[in-house]
């Protein structure tokens, strides 16, 4: 399996094991990632595009999905060719300015869901997310509440 962040090798081996224990799929072997797709010697057996934002976040803000929040923020630190999880929260910040125009100087935020202990939030900063987030109906109706 070719994984295009190193950061999230570790969550997805955790993860994969789980899953195939649940199945009751034993192996020998293991699982390997490759660091490079250049390096990838295997041969391609299927493509997957995933769904877009509307499609699953809603589901995802719904059940809490921390994996699913988690992935998300290693997504966005790829495309910003950042190379450690820590380097998300100025990725974050930046995005934040951008599409919310808020300033989130006083934030750190070091995870996609929320629940490492090392996020810090203000609760103005938060209280003005959800502001904007009540403009969008698509945001509202995917609420727990």
């Amino acid at each position: 399996v070719w994984i295009s962040h190193p950061c999230a090798r570790f969550i997805l081996t955790i993860y994969l094991k789980k899953i195939l224990k649940g199945l009751n799929i034993h192996f020998e072997e293991g699982i390997e990632f490759v660091g490079e797709k250049s390096s990838f010697k295997g041969e391609t057996l299927n493509i997957h595009y995933s769904p877009t934002l509307k499609t699953f976040l809603p589901m995802a803000m719904k059940q809490s999905d921390n994996l699913i929040f988690d992935t998300l923020y290693l997504t966005f630190l790829h495309r910003a060719n950042r190379k450690k999880w820590c380097e998300g929260n100025d990725v974050f910040k930046e995005l934040i300015k951008k599409h919310l125009n808020l300033d989130s100087s006083e934030n750190y935020m070091i995870d996609g869901s929320g629940a490492s202990r090392e996020n810090r939030v203000t609760p103005s900063f938060l209280w003005h997310v959800l502001r904007k987030g009540f403009e969008e109906p698509l945001f509202v109706s995917s609420l727990a509440i």
